[in-house]
C-alpha cells in the first residue's frame, strides 16, 4: 500500500484505488506542476512518500513509470478499481464509499 506521508495534509487527497494485477493501494492528490498539465495527478507510489505523475480515471490510471531518451516520459496503463474519489480536492470525479 502506498500512502502519502504524515507531513501530507490528508484534505489534498483527492482519492485511492486499487491496482488490479497486483492488488496493491495507491492514494493520489491533484498534480500542482503547471508543466506537466497533461498528467493532472500525483500518484503516493513508495513507502517514503515517493510519488509519479499520472492520469487517474474510474477503471485505468495513466502513470507516468520513467522517461526514454529523449526525456520523454514513459506511461504505464494500470487498470483499477476506484476506492474512494473526491473531485472537489482535484479527482477527475467523485465516488464515495
Amino acid at each position: 500500500m502506498a500512502m502519502s506521508s504524515p507531513q501530507t495534509d490528508y484534505q489534498t487527497i483527492a482519492g485511492q484505488f486499487e491496482e488490479r494485477e497486483v492488488g496493491n493501494y495507491f492514494e493520489y492528490r491533484a498534480n500542482t506542476r503547471p508543466d506537466l498539465s497533461d498528467m493532472p495527478h500525483e500518484i503516493f507510489v513508495g513507502p517514503h512518500a515517493d510519488t509519479r505523475f499520472g492520469r487517474v480515471l474510474k477503471t485505468v490510471a495513466y502513470v507516468v513509470v520513467d522517461e526514454d531518451e529523449a526525456g520523454e516520459p514513459v506511461v504505464e496503463k494500470w487498470d483499477i478499481k476506484t476506492v474512494w474519489a473526491r473531485e472537489e480536492r482535484g479527482a477527475l470525479f467523485t465516488c464515495l464509499i
